[in-house]
């Protein structure tokens, strides 16, 4: 169930300076960055159309936007979302119920931070550079040339001059090069991540989300056909595409890679794509997965999971009050979550000993059989395992979700 609350307003407001829901709704994937370009792009014509939730829970959202930003004192000021790439500028509607389609639009600030338009002083320059932060991160980079011209002559000592300059360079730069030499891949990434990225954060703020993913896009398109390379991991269309992110675009890429199950940094994105599309029993067998290709490799990867099911899997793993090998992990995760039984063979088979006793005693127990021998094979492995297995299956049967 999709849930906001003062504290994710508050939370994302720190992060982001201003509160808009279609930005929420992107950061927690109920709406996919895909979909969003497509709208941007005048490809859909109602955005709520491509929300992942129904009508009755986006009513509630909505209602309940309003109630915890009117608690929090914030103001509401009226945003227009513009069609990308488009000569003239098309406003594009959200959803087709007016109310709705305000309410998706608007951003929510603290009263400090509203825009401060004095009647008896020139405001020209903040409308220029405002318009031109909506032009870069719309990807109309002709537009944005006019108007950085017309900044310099209102305002030639604007210390983001350079910057604009900068990044309007670079967009001109990848809309007449779509596609990079394969020679010049690593140098162009090295200078996305450690020079366009942090100049767009700092000069476009909340637009450069929308400025880096064609960045990013471009990226991922030219690393397709590139074999992935243990040595330079960043090189795969899968870590350009996290960047954006796109996951179901993440998901899509790994799942077709025939090398995913060699490489732990391939398992990894891929478990973090799961986790981010709410499908968290593939996500736990794939971190599964990665605990057995590679144990300390895992063990720092979950470790920057916190907040996530997996990273709390683990700590109760290390909680459970024995001390037993990290090679026990992935059983102790199914018998916390035995519903993973059911996606089990979509994957490559877990190879341990005690995962393959796990999933041998929750199988017989799933379809009805005798569970002795099973429960044997488990105890000469480890005491400890068979008695949390019993515990679990027990507090499972008890509610009805094993």
């Amino acid at each position: 169930m999709i849930s906001l609350d003062i504290a994710n307003i508050d939370q994302y407001l720190s992060q982001q300076g201003r509160f808009c829901l279609i930005g929420w709704l992107l950061s927690q994937n109920y709406l996919h960055y895909a979909d969003y370009e497509s709208w941007r792009y005048g490809q859909l014509d109602y955005l709520d159309n491509a929300l992942l939730i129904d009508r009755e829970a986006l009513a509630i959202l909505l209602s309940d936007t309003t109630k915890y930003c009117g608690s929090l004192g914030l103001c509401s000021e009226s945003q227009v979302f513009y069609r990308w790439e488009c000569q003239h500028r098309v406003a594009l509607n959200a959803s087709k119920q007016p109310e709705y389609h305000q309410q998706l639009t608007q951003h929510w600030l603290r009263p400090q931070d509203l825009p401060q338009l004095d009647l008896f002083m020139d405001n020209s320059p903040q409308i220029i550079e405002n318009e031109l932060r909506d032009t870069l991160s719309g990807r109309q980079f002709d537009r944005a040339e006019l108007l950085l011209k017309q900044l310099v002559e209102l305002n030639p000592t604007h210390p983001h001059l350079g910057a604009y300059q900068d990044l309007l360079n670079y967009g001109q730069y990848m809309q007449s090069n779509p596609n990079i030499d394969a020679a010049s891949l690593e140098g162009e990434l090295e200078g996305l991540k450690k020079e366009v990225l942090p100049l767009a954060e700092e000069v476009l703020m909340t637009q450069a989300r929308d400025y880096l993913a064609f960045a990013w896009r471009r990226m991922a398109n030219n690393l397709d056909t590139i074999p992935f390379n243990p040595q330079a991991p960043q090189l795969h269309p899968s870590f350009a595409l996290a960047q954006i992110p796109d996951w179901p675009a993440v998901q899509q890429c790994l799942e077709q890679d025939l090398v995913l199950y060699q490489y732990p940094s391939l398992l990894e994105r891929l478990a973090i794509a799961y986790q981010a599309l709410q499908q968290s029993g593939p996500s736990q067998l794939l971190w599964c997965l990665l605990m057995e290709k590679d144990f300390q490799y895992a063990e720092e990867a979950i470790d920057n999971q916190r907040g996530q099911s997996i990273y709390q899997l683990r700590k109760d793993f290390w909680d459970f009050g024995d001390v037993w090998p990290s090679n026990y992990f992935p059983a102790f995760v199914l018998a916390k979550s035995p519903g993973l039984i059911r996606h089990i063979e979509a994957f490559a088979p877990l190879r341990l000993q005690a995962s393959q006793a796990m999933i041998a005693l929750l199988r017989r127990y799933l379809d009805g059989e005798d569970e002795i021998t099973a429960r044997e094979d488990l105890q000469k492995i480890s005491p400890a395992l068979l008695r949390m297995y019993m515990d679990a299956r027990n507090t499972y049967k008890r509610i009805g979700r094993l």
